[in-house]
């Protein structure tokens, strides 16, 4: 025993004698108002030590004896670079960094497409969001945080349901199908619903056709560049951050729940259309203690929990670096039975050897979830339930029924499906990409890259048996699996060059790319199982229904770019492209897509000398054209189906002994002749710093044509093909304005940020079809029933086409004095009834009276983030805003035509009666749809205006820190769409689902939650 202590205590003398032969660099990083800069990077070049600053700005280096330079860096300022430093044995150096504030935006570099630039020098509509803006959010989705961050960018919920990715649309729709924007992850494409916000170093979006030219036609709707963390040199650094969020559900529609104000609804519905009362109104009034007043909503909501934990590991030499992430989320949702568990690991290391550099990014992330029943109409189900119906009873399923045998809706019971049935889904992405650099000269260099990303997909739906009425019950159990695999494959080849002699610089790159996806789907179904906990297809005593389908896709391109500049400010870009797709026939598959932008830096101008309050000036314009090729693979081959159904057999044959031959159908139409999807973009604008470098302004004005656009154009069902070949059909025009300012002051021990973005937007289709006088109809609101939008030549994608109304008939006056020519206007209208305009004044209402109102697209959009920090507590706030924007409010609607008795809305408590002829909600009628046709009597103004985001954190001293042997500490508490201000009544202004023809008719999807969260992040 005595011999290990011995030889432990030989093996620590040499760590003990190399302590003490060490010596220090202590010191502080301030900046040009002697104000700390907390978290500064200090670097000893040409060793792997560095060190971060506290919350005093202060920092301490242990190193060995020697004369070293010593770099302090942090964003927004100068580095500075101090040599010479001597460090003796056993003493302290001591030595301060004055950082000089930059321009906001001068000395920025940002990603561009196989290249990084200046932002100086940067010609196009680029717009670069702050990592420490993304990271404000706490959210497991990039889109959701970026949402009023940058001009022209909308970001738009199509369900608060755990799990769900936000919409993104960079200027608005330029095509009638797919509008996503290109994302770039660490140079490849790939889907960013994986990368943890967390992750993130930088983000760059490519808005305009003369930026975004160099990724093709993948990149017609915009590009997103992501770049990931990457390990710095200098001491291990980890990290953690943890939050809980409560969540409550922004969900108190008005229903009618008291039995007794249902019941006297549907009695004043019955006598308006002179029917006798159903069975459930007598049944009622013979015991009205034999019926509930069922909050059906309030069972439907739950207030949840959601956690989520991010983990990171980075450091590095100047040779090697290493960053290791990951994340757990799990995210109960506000609907009952639905959740969403989220998990990911992040590797990305770079190593470095004369002039070869080498790296690669590997991101695995999972994410499984249970949805609800009914995914896209959970409101519909909802609200066809009556308050009089008990939400459980003693039926044998537990719950309670409601059946159209005394003349209430038929409906399943949605607690019921929500609660006993399995529906889950469970995603795993892997995506690997390497690269290779190698500097063949000094201004030379090559890049490799391969990348792999894997996506794997299954979805588990069981029905289990129950029974509560002969209406309502499932007699067999069933079950179905669908398994989806795809691989994509890309493998890229560039090179840049560079050079700068005299006034004059350039660069010069070039390269090709390759990828191809394969893709093959199969799925199951079986019913009848002896037990159930035998959930596999295996077990199954009944059905044998199985499938699938596989597709594949290849694309190749060439790409290149010029760039170059005189005397740093006069400025020229040039890219092209050239892309082959497998979508496209022999014929048409190749698509050439150029830009070129040009800017000016005025400030550098002899002239500009003595305008001291403007630091730098730039203007710029460009054009570009770019592809599209959104549409199904095959489209240019009919396809032919197989009818086993046993339609379409044909006997062949005599007697006995004539065969059967499987009859076949066309599926679809081939498109021939189809060809790239060409959009055509101007961008002019200009780029300013001012008061000291203090102070940014961005502007930009757009327009673009989109010409060719693809789209399956409806055909008639007597041609036998249920699916439309897809055509060149159609064209659309946008134009916008976008205005980013930013201002911040770190002079005084208050320091803050501000930046505001705003945007406006219009758009108009000047071609749709072969003669342009088809139009597509979308926009409904009951089922297939109420189509409300119209998208015509002349007109936004999915405007409202609606009735005009005027008010209520308040008397039979008034409906007598409605006339044309004499004639009644509305000769079976009554007292209490919609007034409707004849619009034509052909002295009727027909369809030819409805008009165009608005659309679901706001006119303009506002963004505000606001950060603050004084002493150890900081503040931060995220405003966003529409207007101009429609919506139908279909959930009123639902709830206020009565063509069946099932959910109603408090609004009809207030119907017009002779008694209360001041009221202007029409009379209530039963199975009369004369009130509830598509007007503007349900469309609303839904501008809104949302505190998206407001968080308080405190940092803990240095002394607390020390004492904890922590590096940096912080809590905070925050609040997520807290406040909303608007004039709509329905449950969000701010969702927006479906296709583009369905924009603003709100069938009230799955709400976004209000959300309260606590937070701690650890640095050790």
């Amino acid at each position: 025993m005595k011999k290990k202590y011995l030889l432990s205590l030989l093996m620590f003398i040499p760590i003990l004698v190399f302590s003490q032969n060490n010596g220090k660099i202590a010191g502080k990083v301030v900046d040009n108002s002697k104000l700390p800069l907390i978290g500064a990077n200090i670097i000893v070049l040409n060793t792997t030590n560095g060190a971060a600053t506290d919350e005093d700005g202060s920092f301490e280096i242990s190193i060995t004896p020697g004369t070293y330079s010593v770099r302090a860096q942090f964003v927004g300022f100068s580095s500075q670079t101090i040599e010479n430093v001597v460090v003796e044995a056993g003493k302290t150096t001591v030595i301060e960094f004055n950082l000089e504030m930059e321009a906001l935006a001068a000395q920025e570099i940002v990603v561009i497409g196989y290249g990084v630039q200046k932002k100086t020098e940067v010609t196009g509509a680029v717009t670069s969001i702050s990592p420490a803006d993304v990271q404000k959010i706490p959210t497991t989705q990039i889109a959701e945080a970026i949402q009023g961050a940058a001009p022209g960018v909308n970001v738009s919920f199509g369900s608060g349901a755990p799990g769900s990715t936000p919409n993104i649309k960079i200027r608005g729709a330029g095509s009638l199908e797919n509008n996503d924007p290109l994302y770039i992850i660490d140079g490849v494409p790939a889907d960013i619903q994986y990368v943890n916000p967390a992750d993130i170093e930088a983000i760059d979006i490519l808005k305009d056709a003369s930026s975004a030219a160099i990724y093709g036609s993948r990149a017609a709707n915009g590009v997103i560049l992501v770049t990931t963390k990457r390990g710095k040199p200098g001491d291990l650094k980890i990290n953690y951050s943890t939050y809980l969020n409560s969540q409550s559900p922004d969900a108190d529609f008005p229903f009618i729940t008291n039995s007794r104000d249902y019941t006297n609804v549907a009695k004043q519905a019955m006598d308006n259309v002179g029917q006798d009362y159903l069975q459930f109104i007598t049944d009622y009034e013979a015991n009205p203690s034999a019926f509930s007043n069922s909050d059906w909503q309030n069972a439907y909501f739950r207030d949840a929990v959601e956690q989520k934990h991010d983990l990171s590991i980075s450091g590095g030499t100047k040779d090697f670096n290493f960053s290791v992430s990951g994340l757990y989320a799990n995210q109960k949702g506000t609907i009952i039975n639905t959740d969403n568990e989220r998990m990911s690991l992040r590797i990305n290391s770079d190593f470095k050897k004369g002039r070869l550099k080498i790296g690669e990014s590997f991101s695995v992330g999972k994410s499984k979830g249970t949805s609800r029943w009914n995914y896209t109409f959970n409101f519909f189900h909802l609200a066809r339930m009556s308050p009089l119906t008990p939400i459980w009873d003693n039926t044998p399923s537990g719950y309670g029924t409601q059946w159209d045998i005394s003349g209430l809706a038929l409906e399943g019971n949605p607690i019921l499906q929500n609660e006993i049935n399995e529906l889950t889904w469970d995603d795993v992405n892997i995506l690997a990409s390497g690269y290779l650099e190698y500097d063949i000269l000094d201004d030379l260099k090559y890049t490799f890259r391969v990348s792999q990303n894997i996506d794997n997909k299954y979805e588990f739906n069981y029905f289990p048996e129950y029974f509560t009425s002969d209406a309502d019950n499932n007699p067999t159990t069933n079950m179905d699996e669908t398994r989806e695999r795809q691989y994509h494959t890309i493998i890229e080849t560039f090179a840049n060059y560079n050079k700068a002699f005299g006034k004059h610089s350039f660069t010069l790159m070039g390269g090709y790319s390759q990828e191809k996806i394969d893709n093959r789907e199969t799925f199951a179904s079986v019913k009848g199982f002896p037990s159930t906990e035998l959930r596999v297809l295996g077990a199954g005593e009944e059905g044998d229904n199985a499938g699938g389908d596989a597709w594949e896709w290849r694309q190749r391109s060439f790409f290149g770019r010029i760039t170059y500049a005189f005397d740093d400010k006069y400025l020229v870009t040039a890219n092209i492209r050239r892309d082959g797709s497998s979508r496209f026939d022999s014929e048409n598959r190749w698509g050439t897509f150029p830009s070129f932008s040009l800017g000016w830096r005025l400030s550098k101008e002899s002239f500009f000398e003595g305008i001291d309050f403007i630091t730098d000036l730039k203007i710029r314009g460009g054009y570009g054209e770019l592809g599209m090729q959104e549409f199904d693979d095959y489209a240019y081959i009919a396809k032919i189906i197989k009818d086993w159904n046993s339609r379409l057999n044909y006997p062949f044959g005599e007697g006995r002994d004539q065969g059967i031959i499987v009859g076949a159908r066309a599926l679809s139409f081939p498109s021939v002749g189809i060809q790239w999807e060409t959009s055509k973009e101007t961008n002019v604008g200009f780029d300013m710093a001012l008061f000291g470098n203090r102070m940014t302004l961005t502007a930009d004005y757009y327009q673009r044509e989109s010409e060719g656009i693809l789209y399956a154009a409806p055909i008639p069902l007597s041609s036998g093909s249920y699916s439309p070949p897809v055509v060149n059909s159609a064209s659309i025009e946008n134009n916008g304005l976008e205005l980013g300012i930013g201002y911040r002051n770190y002079d005084n021990e208050f320091k803050y940020d501000i930046n505001a973005s705003i945007s406006t937007y219009s758009n108009e289709v000047t071609k749709l079809g072969q003669g342009n006088e088809e139009a597509v109809w979308g926009g409904e609101i009951h089922w297939s029933m109420d189509l409300t939008t119209k998208t015509e030549v002349g007109q936004p994608i999915g405007s409202f086409f609606l009735y005009r109304t005027d008010g209520i008939f308040k008397s039979q006056a008034e409906i007598d004095a409605y006339t044309k020519d004499g004639n009644l206007i509305m000769p079976d209208a009554q007292p209490g009834d919609l007034k409707y305009v004849d619009v034509n004044g052909d002295g009727r209402i027909s369809g030819d009276d409805k008009e165009f109102m608005g659309s679901g697209a706001p006119d303009a959009e506002f963004g505000v983030n606001f950060s603050a920090r004084y002493k150890s507590f900081d503040i931060s706030l995220n405003i966003y805003a529409v207007t101009g924007k429609q919506m139908i409010n279909g959930a009123r609607w639902l709830t206020m035509r009565l063509d069946k008795f099932a959910g109603m809305h408090e609004d009809l408590l207030d119907a017009w009666t002779p008694q209360n002829a001041d009221s202007n909600i029409p009379r209530v009628l039963y199975a009369d749809d004369r009130n509830a046709q598509a007007s503007d009597y349900w469309l609303e103004d839904a501008d809104y205006l949302r505190i998206r985001h407001i968080e308080i954190g405190y940092t803990f001293p240095k002394g607390i820190l020390n004492a904890l042997g922590v590096g940096n500490l912080r809590i905070y508490v925050a609040a997520d769409n807290l406040i909303t201000i608007t004039g709509y009544d329905g449950y969000d202004p701010g969702i927006d689902y479906g296709s583009l023809f369905d924009r603003g008719a709100d069938r009230s999807p799955y709400p976004v939650p209000k959300q309260f969260l606590t937070g701690i992040q650890l640095g050790l």
